[in-house]
């Protein structure tokens, strides 16, 4: 539920931002724009904002991930030993969890079904936005 309410409230807020941008292009003088430059406009209008978008998604879990380290360093302050005890059973499920994937990945798929496409998160970017 928290994730749905976050993907709506970012698309409402890009989408009003998009409006909003556009508005100020259209107010624009034509003189002002060709001294901007079409292309800088179309990459405001287009790139920028999917990225501000995909950044305005990512804050929880950037805020989840700073808790996170905090709970570690104050572990570390409270004692060391459990935190290293912690940090081997994470490694070892970090590990287990490769492995298994791996071979998971590795099992052939029976004819009738077509094996699904590798996704890789280096390749995938910030998504794009349709602005209705």
């Amino acid at each position: 539920m928290a994730r749905l309410l976050l993907n709506r409230f970012s698309q409402q807020t890009l989408a009003d931002l998009c409006r909003e941008l556009s508005r100020w292009v259209l107010a624009t003088p034509l003189k002002q724009l060709e001294t901007i430059g079409i292309p800088r406009v179309l990459v405001i209008l287009t790139d920028d904002i999917a990225l501000l978008g995909w950044a305005a998604q990512n804050v929880p879990a950037v805020a989840m991930h700073m808790a996170m380290l905090l709970g570690c360093v104050y572990l570390a302050w409270l004692s060391w030993r459990l935190l290293m005890a912690i940090a081997v059973v994470a490694a070892i499920g970090v590990v287990g969890h490769r492995l298994l994937t791996t071979r998971a990945g590795a099992m052939p798929f029976s004819r009738s079904e077509s094996r699904p496409p590798r996704m890789s998160c280096a390749a995938a970017g910030p998504p794009e936005y349709a602005i209705t």
